[in-house]
C-alpha cells in the first residue's frame, strides 16, 4: 500500500516571510499561501512541493494525503510503524504521524490527494 495519493515536503520555520526569499531566489514559484490556521506558503520548483509552515515549531518532514488515510495508518501500524497522534483531527482532516530514523516526521493526512497541487515534473529552478 502506498503512503498517499499526493505529498509535500514540510519545513517548520520561525518566519515564513523571512524564509521565502531564499526559495524564490532559486526560482521556486508560489502555488499556495494562507494565514490559517497559521502562516504557510507552498513553493514548488517543478518537481517537488514544499510547505513552509510557521506553526511555532522548527522541523522537517513529509506529508502524504489520501481520502482513506485512517485505513492506511492502521495498515502501517500493523506493519510495526510507531504511529503517533492517531485519530488526531485538524478541522475536517484526519491526521496520524510517525517518525523515521533521525527524527524525520512523516505525516499522514486524510484529505483528497486530488485537491493537492502536483508539480508537473519540469524543473524551473536555478539549481
Amino acid at each position: 500500500m502506498k503512503l498517499g495519493d499526493a505529498w509535500q515536503l514540510i519545513v517548520g520555520v520561525k518566519d515564513v516571510e523571512a524564509s521565502l526569499p531564499f526559495y524564490l531566489k532559486l526560482g521556486f514559484q508560489i502555488v499556495g499561501r494562507d494565514k490559517q490556521p497559521y502562516p504557510w506558503v507552498q513553493p514548488t520548483e517543478g518537481c517537488i512541493l514544499l510547505l513552509l509552515s510557521q506553526d511555532g515549531n522548527e522541523y522537517g518532514g513529509v506529508t502524504y494525503f489520501a481520502d482513506d488515510m485512517a485505513k492506511r495508518a492502521e495498515h502501517f501500524r500493523e506493519l510495526g510503524l510507531p504511529i503517533e497522534h492517531s485519530n488526531f483531527q485538524v478541522g475536517d482532516w484526519y491526521q496520524a504521524m510517525f517518525r523515521a530514523p533521525g527524527d524525520f516526521g512523516v505525516n499522514l493526512i486524510g484529505f483528497d490527494g486530488g485537491k493537492i497541487y502536483k508539480p508537473d515534473g519540469m524543473p524551473v529552478t536555478k539549481c
